[in-house]
This record gives C-alpha cells, sequence and structure tokens, in this order.
C-alpha cells in the first residue's frame, strides 16, 4: 500500500525551471546521445562526447548551449550515494489539517533546517508534503520520525511511511530514449571514509557537477 502512495503521488511532483521556456523543442539522434552521456557524467567534455557522437568539438559545445539556452538543461548535480556512509533512505508523506499558506512557509522552513532532510516536495493531492530523510537505521530513522511528528502534531491529521530499501533502476531517461549500453561498472566502496575536505567537494559538486578543478581547489 505504501509504494503506491508514493507511486501515486510522486507523478505530481513539479520541478521549478531555473529557465521556464514553453517553446518546443526538437531532438535528433546526435542530440538524444549527447544528453543521454552528459545524464551519465555531466563532467564529460566536449572533446569526449564529440568522438563519441561522431560531431565537432564545436557543434557539440553549440549544440549543449543551445539546451541550456532553452531551457532543456536546467542545472549538473552531482548523484551521491548515501549507502557508503552508512545511511538508508525514507520517504515521509504528511496530511495536514486544511493548513493555510503561512503555516505551509513555517512549515518548509523548519523542514529545510532539519540536518536529516534530503528534499521537501509540495503537493496538491490528499497529501501537503513528502520529506526524504536520511537516517542511519530504523532506530535513527524513528528518532527522526518523533521530532517531525511533535512539531507537526497540532496541524497533523495523518501520515505514511515509505522504506527505500534498495534501488534496482535509476534513469533520467527511459530505455527508449537511446539506446546506449553502458558497459563500466562502478567498483564498490562499502566502508568509504571522508574527511572534511572530502564532504565539502561532496557539497560542491551536488549541485554544481560542472565545477572545474581549478574552481573546485579554490
Amino acid at each position: 500500500a505504501y509504494f503506491k502512495y508514493f507511486l501515486r503521488f510522486i507523478r505530481k511532483v513539479r520541478y521549478l525551471q531555473k529557465n521556464p521556456t514553453q517553446e518546443k523543442i526538437k531532438l535528433d539522434i546526435k542530440d538524444r546521445k549527447i544528453l543521454l552521456l552528459l545524464s551519465q557524467d555531466a563532467r564529460m567534455t566536449n572533446n569526449l562526447l564529440a568522438k563519441k557522437v561522431a560531431l565537432s568539438r564545436d557543434a557539440v559545445a553549440y549544440r549543449i548551449q543551445n539546451y541550456e539556452k532553452k531551457g532543456l538543461i536546467q542545472g549538473y548535480r552531482t548523484v551521491i550515494d548515501i549507502s557508503l556512509f552508512g545511511y538508508e533512505a525514507y520517504h515521509l508523506f504528511l496530511q495536514l489539517n486544511r493548513p493555510t499558506a503561512e503555516l505551509e512557509k513555517k512549515l518548509i522552513k523548519k523542514f529545510q533546517d532539519f540536518p536529516f532532510m534530503r528534499a521537501v516536495i509540495r503537493y496538491s493531492g490528499k497529501y501537503d508534503f513528502e520529506l526524504a530523510v536520511i537516517a542511519k537505521g530504523i532506530r535513527d530513522f524513528d528518532r527522526i520520525l518523533d521530532e517531525i511528528i511533535n512539531y507537526c502534531a497540532a496541524y497533523l491529521q495523518d501520515y505514511k511511511v515509505v522504506i527505500c530499501a534498495e534501488t534496482f533502476v535509476g534513469r533520467i531517461f527511459p530505455k527508449s530514449f537511446y539506446d546506449l549500453e553502458n558497459k563500466t561498472k562502478s567498483e564498490s566502496m562499502k566502508g568509504l571514509i571522508c574527511d572534511e575536505k572530502d564532504k565539502e567537494l561532496l557539497m560542491l559538486l551536488a549541485d554544481h557537477a560542472t565545477l572545474s578543478y581549478q574552481e573546485l581547489g579554490k
């Protein structure tokens, strides 16, 4: 039942575009391949992209600039495997009792400030919010859940929990978008230990995956 709730409401998520556009964009096979390659590695150089799609470097650069200008590409983010740090993903769906706009703003501000919060998503269906949190096991999540529920108790009507135990597939595009076999396999890094510099790098890359090494160094 929880999985049905997750699928049912995740479709209502709206992404707030940085460069909104109403213009329809037509893609040829080269565009599709460039976009797929960038979705797999946003830091891939134009030289390497050019080799893989059989275009010149300048042609690739022009196409990418066009994607960004038209709002097709909204940004470049790094996907980080939180399980390597011992964390698990949990999703909490909150149904509030007819919240006012002022109350929603207050709750969103509080949710954003929680150190364990990954995402806050606003819905217009049965549930008002989805909170994506991380925890080091079920006991840690119970503590987090109590903290959230206690804060919302006066406004809360109902809630549901979805535990993301394992991801079997994750794609930016469906397989039908472009059939490109990815033969590389990431090596296991279980038990990864990060120092403060590692954490700073990951925080920077999380929202700006294409920062140059020079910018990262600074």
